[in-house]
């Protein structure tokens, strides 16, 4: 399975202490025993959910989209998934950029932890559709699976929900192995 972590809809962040709508932000556990995952987001975001990610929807919509926080599970190559390690799912990831967006920039690549384990942070910014994107997202490897934790907004709102990934990777945590 090939990831695309290029959201063709979109959602929206902020400061962990600053309040959206003018309200605190209350945040919830979502668990979930298909990806053996439990993570921490805004209590008042929509779960989405398909096959293969769950996504964790802002409910404002901005002139250019949506924000959100998505999570992956990808298997392994010992699991009979393509990925042998992080550097490739990264490597998979940014052909996917260079194929299907405009103006790539690389911010940031980095070391970083995903839970409780290594993996590799990336921020990046492009242009789809004629709308400036940022992206972060990390991969790290928790048993047979790659977990790939993405927070995607329209360039000009990225800052303002930041807050939800950080509190989203510091939260994750794998419960167990995907059958």
């Amino acid at each position: 399975m090939s990831i695309l972590l290029i959201n063709g809809c979109i959602y929206n962040a902020k400061n962990e202490n600053n309040a959206t709508y003018g309200k605190p932000i209350n945040f919830t556990t979502y668990t979930d025993s298909e990806f053996n995952i439990s993570i921490e987001y805004p209590a008042d975001w929509e779960v989405v959910q398909n096959e293969s990610r769950i996504s964790f929807i802002l409910p404002k919509k901005s002139k250019d989209g949506y924000t959100t926080l998505n999570i992956q599970a990808l298997l392994s190559i010992d699991s009979g998934g393509k990925y042998e390690s992080t550097e490739n799912v990264v490597s998979d990831l940014m052909q996917q950029f260079q194929e299907k967006t405009k103006n790539l920039r690389i911010n940031y690549k980095r070391e970083s932890i995903l839970g409780k384990s290594k993996g590799k942070e990336l921020n990046v910014s492009y242009t789809l559709n004629d709308v400036n994107y940022t992206q972060t997202m990390i991969i790290a490897k928790e048993n047979n699976y790659f977990y790939a934790l993405t927070y995607f907004s329209p360039s000009a709102q990225y800052e303002e929900y930041t807050y939800t990934y950080i509190r989203a990777k510091n939260s994750f945590n794998s419960i167990g192995t995907k059958i």
